[in-house]
């Protein structure tokens, strides 16, 4: 046998999944992209810019997408 008992896999599946591979796929290195959900929540603590909608697969409709440009509560761009 190959392996070991002591190795464990895992997977997550759905939607929400599928959304966060398409964003990384279209995200330019060094860039972080988020959907409007989390925009929601982020809020207040990043400095952020809205992107054209893109269109992925496995949604009928286009998502809104926005880029993390800064930290609100650090002095460095981009963050910490």
């Amino acid at each position: 046998p190959l392996g070991s008992r002591k190795t464990m896999d895992y997977t997550v599946v759905g939607d929400v999944v599928n959304t966060a591979s398409r964003m990384c796929g279209i995200a330019p290195p060094g860039q972080i992209l988020v959907t409007q959900h989390v925009v929601d929540r982020l809020k207040g603590h990043y400095r952020m810019e809205e992107l054209p909608a893109a269109t992925v697969k496995g949604k009928a409709e286009a998502i809104r997408v926005w880029r993390i440009l800064a930290d609100l509560d650090s002095s460095q761009p981009g963050g910490a």
